[in-house]
Formats: structure tokens, sequence, C-alpha cells
């Protein structure tokens, strides 16, 4: 006869042997016929399952552990050996309340390892970066050391300096600062060539300094649309803006994209990819020189207005569209005044759609002078500027 106070490895041992002793647990046909036999009774005495079922002692004592093992049974009273059944319910919440509190636990655990794993993976892969291409690549986080940088590497600077200037007007200081380094460049017969937006020709302090260090040998090119800011010191050395999150401070009145900061690039498949990028704006872009007549004026300023509508049709903001061209926003407003004026546009939502129905933006003839044509095979091709000069070439 089973006694209720058989010891049966306590509740987490058996809960371990249901799970142990078989992949999937199950009761035996023996147990499941007392566990009836004792829910229509209430309560039931191992002896009176010998006798009701005609099971042998052995038999029904094993069944009575399964089901204690399960929660299905349990003693009703330690003096009389009787056992009650219990609600499958209720013996589902005993069994599986440990173990659920144990996969939370193990999840919880396994969570902080991967946070813990994870907050370490930028370490890694910065370091493995600077294991790979030592120095390749600095971020140059405040004004003073990117100053200080460029002028020691203008002063090492032998062949040709690639310089790319975004935005229409230029602080006055800057540009006194690049006076004095370009025109020691110059003066040391280094290859200068000045990239600008259109916009710039139109501030007279950067007009002055163009034409100044055009008079001593540069070339000075102005392009219509977007220009990334970049200089590159004979194609070793680059320097590209360092966003401004990654410095944490910027100017005032600065690209709110930009911080005073920068990025010094040594990395020669990067440096390359620079110089490649301002090849193509210097094959796009026009001759200062050739952009200071009347008519060139007029239709830089009908190329403006195409690639302001163009960025207007797009969902660009007055703000985003001034500062991809370098214009000022009230400069870029009076632009898109006067393209409404000459469509009759009543607003700037009747203006897109004459643009549209019109094909204003349309490939084709309706394009703007010196825009980029398309060849029979579908490919564009650049107009016909003289490419920007090779080191072994002499500069103009």
């Amino acid at each position: 006869m089973l006694s209720p106070g058989v010891n049966l490895g306590g509740r987490n041992s058996s809960i371990r042997s249901i799970w142990t002793n078989s992949a999937v647990p199950h009761l035996s046909d023996t147990a499941v016929c007392i566990y009836q036999h004792t829910v229509v009774r209430s309560r039931v005495h191992p002896d009176d399952v010998v006798r009701h079922c005609g099971l042998a002692a052995a038999v029904v004592k094993e069944a009575i552990e399964e089901l204690v093992q399960y929660r299905l049974l349990e003693p009703a009273d330690p003096d009389s050996g009787e056992y009650a059944a219990v609600a499958p319910g209720t013996a589902a919440a005993q069994l599986l309340g440990p173990i659920e509190r144990e996969l939370r636990d193990r999840q919880l655990e396994a969570t902080g390892i991967q946070a813990l794993l994870s907050s370490l993976i930028p370490l890694y892969e910065d370091g493995s970066l600077r294991q790979r291409l030592p120095g390749a690549i600095e971020l140059l986080s405040d004004r003073d050391t990117v100053d200080r940088l460029l002028t020691e590497l203008a002063a090492n600077c032998h062949t040709e300096v690639l310089d790319s200037q975004p935005g229409g007007a230029h602080r006055d200081d800057q540009l006194y600062e690049s006076v004095t380094r370009d025109t020691d460049l110059l003066n040391r017969g280094v290859q200068l060539c000045v990239l600008y937006q259109h916009g710039a020709q139109f501030h007279p302090p950067s007009l002055e300094y163009a034409q100044f260090i055009m008079g001593r040998g540069a070339q000075v090119r102005t392009v219509v649309g977007s220009l990334q800011r970049m200089i590159v010191f004979d194609r070793e050395h680059a320097m590209i803006p360092l966003l401004a999150n990654q410095s944490g401070k910027t100017d005032a009145g600065a690209d709110a994209h930009e911080s005073t900061g920068a990025v010094l690039v040594r990395d020669p498949s990067t440096v390359t990819f620079i110089v490649r990028s301002f090849q193509t704006s210097w094959r796009l872009a026009q001759p200062l020189g050739d952009a200071l007549g009347k008519e060139s004026l007029r239709l830089l300023s009908d190329q403006t207005k195409r690639v302001l509508v163009q960025m207007l049709v797009d969902g660009a903001s007055d703000q985003a569209v001034a500062r991809a061209l370098g214009l000022s926003v009230r400069t870029c407003q009076r632009h898109i005044a006067e393209v409404m004026a000459r469509l009759s546009a009543k607003n700037r939502l009747q203006m897109g759609y004459l643009v549209h129905r019109l094909g204003l933006l349309d490939d084709g003839p309706s394009g703007p002078p010196d825009a980029p044509a398309r060849t029979a095979n579908g490919t564009v091709s650049a107009p016909e500027h003289p490419a920007i000069p090779t080191q072994d070439s002499p500069a103009r």
C-alpha cells in the first residue's frame, strides 16, 4: 500500500523526472483509469483501488506515483492514507509555474548576454579596421585641428590640390585663410582646381577670391546643383566633412548635417573614389570666366531653376533646395516665384501640375543648354568641357 508520506523525490525532482524519463510526457492507461475513478469518488484509498479495479498493489502504487508526479492526485488526509483528485488546470499551474519561471530567467540571462556582447561590436569593428588600415581614417573633431592639418598638408603638397566648396556665400575669414594658403601653393607651381556652386559668383568676396587665384594660375569652375565638400592633396590625402553627430558640436550658421570637424582619409581606394567624385562634378561644371557673360548667366539661371523645380517636385523643402544649390532661402524663393510667374501658376500645386503637363522636366530639346544629353543607346554624355587636368599635364 502506498502511503501519502512516501518521498517522491521532492517537487522539483519530480518535475525533472517527467521530462527526462520520456521525450513526450504521458500517463499510463492504468493511471488514467485510477484518476477517473478518483474524480468520481472525490477521494480514494489505494486498497480500494486494488479491490475495485482488480489490480495488483504494485501496479496501483506505480500508477498513483505517476498521478502524484503530474499533480493530478494529492494526499487528502495524512492519517487516512487517501488521495484526492486535482483539477488538470490546477495541476498545470503547479507543474508549469516553476518551468515558466526558469524559462523567463534563462531568457533574461540570454538577453543580458546578447546586449553585453552587442555593446562590444563597435569596439571590435573599430579596432579591426584600425588594425587592417592603420592611420587610413582619422576623425578630427574641432576646427583648430582641421585648420592646422590643412596648413600642414598644403605646405607638403607638391603637384595638385582639388578643392570642392559648396555654398553660395563664403565667410570672409575662410576666404582670407584660403587666399594665404592657395597663394603659397600656386607660387610653388602646385596645380589648383576649385569647384564652386553657381551661387558663389553672386557673392562679391567669393568672386573676388576666385578671380584673384585664377590670375595666378588656378582653375575655377561653377556647377549647378548639389556639390559635396572635399579637398584632396596630391591624390594621397583627402578631407571631407565630419557629421555633426560624430563631433557633437557645430558652428552657428553651418549646415546642420556638418560640423566644424573633418575626416582625414589616407586609404588609397577611398581617396581614389573621392577624386573620381570630384572629376565627375568638374566635367559637368563651367569655367568661371565663361560663366560671367550676360548670356551665360541667363543660361545658368535657367539651369538653376530647372534643378530647383525638379527638387520641389521630388518633395524637397525650400531650405533643402537652397542648401543643395548653394543659395540663400530668400534667393531660392525668388527663383520659385519667377518660375510660377512664367507659368502663370497661382500656387505651387498648380505649378507642379503645369510642369508635369507641359513636360518641362522631360529629357530632350526642352532641357536647359549644356545639360547632359542622352545618346542613342540611352547613356548620358557630359557637356563638352575640358577634363580635369592630370598630374602630368600643366595647369592653364
